[in-house]
Protein backbone atom coordinates (compact mmCIF):
# COMPACT_ATOMS: atom_id res chain seq x y z
CA UNK A 1 0.00 0.00 0.00
CA UNK A 2 3.01 2.25 0.40
CA UNK A 3 3.76 2.74 -3.73
CA UNK A 4 5.00 6.31 -5.07
CA UNK A 5 2.38 8.32 -6.77
CA UNK A 6 1.81 6.70 -10.30
CA UNK A 7 0.11 8.43 -13.34
CA UNK A 8 -0.63 6.11 -16.28
CA UNK A 9 -3.11 6.82 -18.94
CA UNK A 10 -5.79 4.97 -17.20
CA UNK A 11 -4.75 4.41 -13.60
CA UNK A 12 -3.52 6.57 -10.75
CA UNK A 13 -2.45 5.34 -7.07
CA UNK A 14 -1.56 7.51 -4.14
CA UNK A 15 -0.89 8.16 -0.87
CA UNK A 16 -1.94 11.29 1.45
CA UNK A 17 -0.73 11.55 5.22
CA UNK A 18 -3.21 12.17 7.87
CA UNK A 19 -6.07 11.89 10.12
CA UNK A 20 -8.39 10.63 7.56
CA UNK A 21 -11.87 12.50 8.60
CA UNK A 22 -15.44 10.97 7.53
CA UNK A 23 -17.47 13.13 5.54
CA UNK A 24 -19.97 14.49 8.23
CA UNK A 25 -23.51 15.25 8.37
CA UNK A 26 -24.99 18.91 6.93
CA UNK A 27 -26.24 21.35 9.25
CA UNK A 28 -28.34 23.86 8.61
CA UNK A 29 -27.12 27.40 9.73
CA UNK A 30 -30.73 29.10 9.30
CA UNK A 31 -32.65 30.27 6.35
CA UNK A 32 -30.42 32.48 3.73
CA UNK A 33 -27.83 31.39 5.35
CA UNK A 34 -25.02 28.22 4.26
CA UNK A 35 -25.25 24.78 5.14
CA UNK A 36 -21.89 23.05 6.22
CA UNK A 37 -20.64 20.19 6.99
CA UNK A 38 -21.02 19.37 11.03
CA UNK A 39 -17.11 18.65 11.04
CA UNK A 40 -16.08 21.17 8.46
CA UNK A 41 -12.78 22.03 10.76
CA UNK A 42 -11.38 18.54 10.04
CA UNK A 43 -13.35 17.57 6.89
CA UNK A 44 -12.14 20.25 4.55
CA UNK A 45 -8.60 20.41 5.53
CA UNK A 46 -8.60 16.75 4.62
CA UNK A 47 -10.36 16.46 1.55
CA UNK A 48 -7.27 19.14 0.43
CA UNK A 49 -4.48 16.75 1.20
CA UNK A 50 -6.56 14.28 -0.63
CA UNK A 51 -7.14 16.09 -3.25
CA UNK A 52 -3.73 18.12 -3.85
CA UNK A 53 -2.02 14.24 -3.56
CA UNK A 54 -4.16 13.41 -6.27
CA UNK A 55 -3.62 16.61 -8.34
CA UNK A 56 0.49 15.59 -8.47
CA UNK A 57 -0.84 12.06 -9.33
CA UNK A 58 -2.73 13.20 -12.17
CA UNK A 59 -0.08 15.76 -13.35
CA UNK A 60 -1.33 17.49 -16.56
CA UNK A 61 -4.21 14.64 -17.66
CA UNK A 62 -7.58 16.48 -17.34
CA UNK A 63 -10.23 14.95 -14.99
CA UNK A 64 -11.39 11.44 -16.83
CA UNK A 65 -14.91 11.19 -17.99
CA UNK A 66 -16.47 8.02 -18.08
CA UNK A 67 -16.94 4.99 -15.27
CA UNK A 68 -13.96 4.43 -12.91
CA UNK A 69 -12.92 2.11 -10.53
CA UNK A 70 -11.74 3.13 -6.86
CA UNK A 71 -9.76 1.28 -4.36
CA UNK A 72 -9.06 2.89 -0.89
CA UNK A 73 -7.28 2.26 2.17
CA UNK A 74 -7.55 3.64 5.31
CA UNK A 75 -4.61 3.72 8.03
CA UNK A 76 -6.13 4.78 11.36
CA UNK A 77 -4.58 5.75 14.26
CA UNK A 78 -4.69 2.86 16.95
CA UNK A 79 -6.50 3.59 20.32
CA UNK A 80 -4.53 2.92 23.06
CA UNK A 81 -7.66 0.43 24.17
CA UNK A 82 -7.32 -1.77 20.62
CA UNK A 83 -4.85 -4.73 20.98
CA UNK A 84 -2.76 -5.27 18.01
CA UNK A 85 -4.02 -7.09 14.88
CA UNK A 86 -7.69 -5.59 16.64
CA UNK A 87 -10.47 -4.92 13.57
CA UNK A 88 -10.72 -0.88 13.19
CA UNK A 89 -14.34 -1.08 14.89
CA UNK A 90 -13.80 1.98 16.73
CA UNK A 91 -16.49 4.89 16.08
CA UNK A 92 -13.68 7.14 14.90
CA UNK A 93 -14.62 6.80 11.45
CA UNK A 94 -17.57 5.47 9.60
CA UNK A 95 -16.25 3.64 6.23
CA UNK A 96 -18.91 4.61 4.09
CA UNK A 97 -18.50 8.10 5.29
CA UNK A 98 -14.33 8.11 4.61
CA UNK A 99 -15.08 6.61 1.53
CA UNK A 100 -17.62 9.94 0.56
CA UNK A 101 -14.96 12.26 1.45
CA UNK A 102 -12.37 10.81 -0.85
CA UNK A 103 -14.64 10.42 -3.64
CA UNK A 104 -15.67 14.02 -3.34
CA UNK A 105 -12.18 15.47 -2.89
CA UNK A 106 -11.50 13.23 -6.33
CA UNK A 107 -14.39 15.44 -8.29
CA UNK A 108 -12.86 17.48 -10.66
CA UNK A 109 -9.65 16.12 -10.20
CA UNK A 110 -9.00 12.95 -11.05
CA UNK A 111 -12.98 12.22 -12.87
CA UNK A 112 -15.19 15.42 -13.68
CA UNK A 113 -17.80 13.40 -10.95
CA UNK A 114 -18.16 10.93 -8.46
CA UNK A 115 -21.28 9.44 -10.09
CA UNK A 116 -18.67 8.01 -12.94
CA UNK A 117 -17.44 5.32 -9.73
CA UNK A 118 -19.26 1.93 -10.82
CA UNK A 119 -17.04 0.22 -8.54
CA UNK A 120 -15.84 0.90 -4.63
CA UNK A 121 -13.32 -1.42 -2.62
CA UNK A 122 -12.32 -0.60 0.77
CA UNK A 123 -11.12 -1.46 3.83
CA UNK A 124 -9.50 0.63 7.15
CA UNK A 125 -7.06 -0.42 9.37
CA UNK A 126 -4.98 0.50 12.64
CA UNK A 127 -1.57 2.03 12.34
CA UNK A 128 0.64 -0.70 13.07
CA UNK A 129 -1.01 -3.94 11.33
CA UNK A 130 0.72 -5.61 8.28
CA UNK A 131 -1.57 -3.98 5.51
CA UNK A 132 -0.88 -0.65 7.08
CA UNK A 133 0.51 2.67 5.64
CA UNK A 134 3.62 3.76 7.93
CA UNK A 135 1.81 6.31 9.41
CA UNK A 136 -2.28 7.26 9.46
CA UNK A 137 -3.59 8.55 6.02
CA UNK A 138 -5.09 6.78 3.14
CA UNK A 139 -3.43 5.09 -0.51
CA UNK A 140 -6.17 5.36 -3.25
CA UNK A 141 -6.44 3.82 -6.75
CA UNK A 142 -8.42 4.89 -9.61
CA UNK A 143 -8.91 2.86 -12.35
CA UNK A 144 -10.56 3.77 -16.04
CA UNK A 145 -13.10 1.09 -16.61
CA UNK A 146 -13.79 -0.05 -20.07
CA UNK A 147 -16.36 -2.38 -21.65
Amino acid sequence: MTSPAVALTGRIAFTAYGVPAAQGSLRSLGRGRPTIHSNAATLLPWRQVVASEAAAAMGTLPPWDGPVKVTVGFTLPRPKSARAGALPTSRRMDLDKGCRAILDALSHVVYDDDSQVVYLQAVKVYEGDHRALIRPGVHVEVMRVTS
